[in-house]
């Protein structure tokens, strides 16, 4: 059943006619910038069912990743080349299909076998159960299956635990049977990375249901530890392994607590939040009974994490994924929020704006359009000087109209010469008009607005 106050997608597209050039181009000269403070949504594809998480690549491509994306009722897995420039930012990306894959749950783009192209790694549940690499030739994408356990897999995180240089992965996979356990397991290559048929896998610690996988030096020893953001399980909460310096040896992953036991643990980012040099934490956590769901800072102190929440202001739905990132230009981190259950007007995209004293300002981003948002990550997709917001919203597993893959535009900068608050207005204009004509166009209000008016 669809609800019309879930998304409201008629009304920010347009009208779904050819727009012809010429009229398009007078639109796009003549339309009004944004008000100031809002921040616009822009539609990186909506081709598909079920966006499930966009994520940026990994390695050496991230001054313009791209991003891979799965799409879960569909079936497919896409990658999404980044704009060739900034003006064109607004229109939808050019993206390819990397290949079928059923009950999808999470893709990143990283070149596994050192070639210089982007590979995409896929996680699946459902009766798949499976981790697999589609390795870029070029034309097209090879399929190769890990050999893993036929876990319900979630998510996967390319890092480098044994300090070599060439990228492995750290997969996660939840239970199958509700009383089961699932793991995390750890993939890397063998002495040919781009033979795929040598990579080994080592399991490194039970799990519940992953959630997120973090990989960073918390013990400052050198090497890269796994954080850990468990939903379910023994052990739920947010917690870290202690990497045993696989390069010198086998041996055992300890698992240390950081905080939020026994909580869902739905998310977790890495920061300095505070400017002391210590790595600090942002979560989310859901609702469980009479415990409503929460969003906390675990500050990093000399005994191990101090936890304050964050709190959660009226009319936003509950909190799913996080990011950090200086939003406002302030010199502070703030904290990017995605949420599900934005149902009936709530808000579904927040930021949380840091000031004085440990207070949080929120930010209504989204608006009511969108129910059911997933990873989000910041990044200036328009080239203005501020960090922008890319994200997912799957219309709540098809119950409702999706938005599909977006960004909302950071309205902290705004440039006459950016395109995209103008093409939000009749996005038609991006088949209409040949995007050499808008790079163009974008370089003459970008060289007017920088001119000074001659004196008479």
């Amino acid at each position: 059943m669809r609800d019309a106050r879930c998304v409201q997608i008629g009304a920010v597209r347009g009208s779904r006619g050819r727009v012809p050039a010429l009229a398009a181009a007078i639109a796009l000269l003549t339309a009004s910038p944004a008000p100031a403070r809002s921040w616009l949504r822009h539609t990186i594809d909506n081709s598909f069912l079920g966006a499930d998480g966009a994520r940026a690549e990994i390695g050496a491509f991230d001054h313009a990743p791209e991003f891979a994306v799965v799409w879960e009722q569909t079936g497919v897995t896409t990658l999404h080349k980044w704009p060739l420039d900034p003006a064109i930012a607004a229109c939808a990306w050019p993206s390819r299909i990397v290949g079928a894959t059923p009950n999808s749950e999470d893709a990143v783009a990283v070149d596994l076998d050192g070639d210089g192209d982007r590979d995409v790694v896929v996680c699946m549940e459902g009766p798949q159960r499976r981790v697999a690499a589609f390795i870029n030739r070029g034309d097209g994408f090879d399929e190769f299956n890990f050999n893993l356990a036929p876990f319900k897999w979630m998510i996967a995180e390319p890092a480098d635990l044994d300090g070599d240089g060439r990228p492995d992965v750290v997969v996660g996979g939840r239970f199958v049977q509700q009383d089961e356990q699932g793991q995390i397991a750890w993939l890397r290559p063998g002495a040919h990375a781009s033979q795929f048929e040598d990579w080994t896998s080592e399991v490194i610690s039970e799990v519940g249901w992953p959630m997120t996988i973090l990989t960073l030096d918390v013990d400052g020893d050198g090497d890269q530890d796994v954080v850990l953001a468990d939903r379910y399980g023994p052990e739920r909460g947010l917690r870290w392994l202690e990497n045993p310096h696989p390069a010198h040896g086998a041996g055992l992953w300890t698992s240390r607590t950081i905080g939020l036991a026994n909580r869902r643990v739905k998310s977790a980012a890495a920061a300095d939040i505070n400017g002391d040099g210590r790595i600090d934490f942002v979560a989310t956590y859901e609702r469980v009974g009479n415990v409503p769901p929460g969003l906390v800072v675990l500050f990093g102190t000399a005994q191990g994490w101090s936890m304050t929440h964050v709190p959660l202001p009226q009319g936003m739905g509950e909190p799913k994924n996080v990011a950090v990132a200086d939003i406002d230009l302030d010199g502070r981190p703030d904290i990017a929020l995605t949420c599900e259950s934005a149902y009936k007007g709530l808000a579904g995209v927040c930021v949380f704006l840091q000031r004085d004293g440990g207070a949080w300002l929120p930010i209504d981003v989204s608006g009511p359009e969108g129910c059911k948002f997933d990873v989000v990550t910041t990044i200036d997709v328009d080239g203005d000087g501020d960090l922008d917001l890319i994200t997912t919203e799957e219309g709540d597993n098809g119950e409702y109209e999706a938005l599909g893959v977006v960004w909302y535009e950071n309205p902290t900068i705004h440039s006459p010469s950016g395109m995209a608050s103008f093409l939000t207005m009749a996005p038609e204009a991006c088949e209409a008009i040949p995007s050499p004509f808008l790079v163009e166009l974008a370089r003459r209000l970008r060289e007017a607005a920088l001119t000074p008016p001659a004196r008479r």
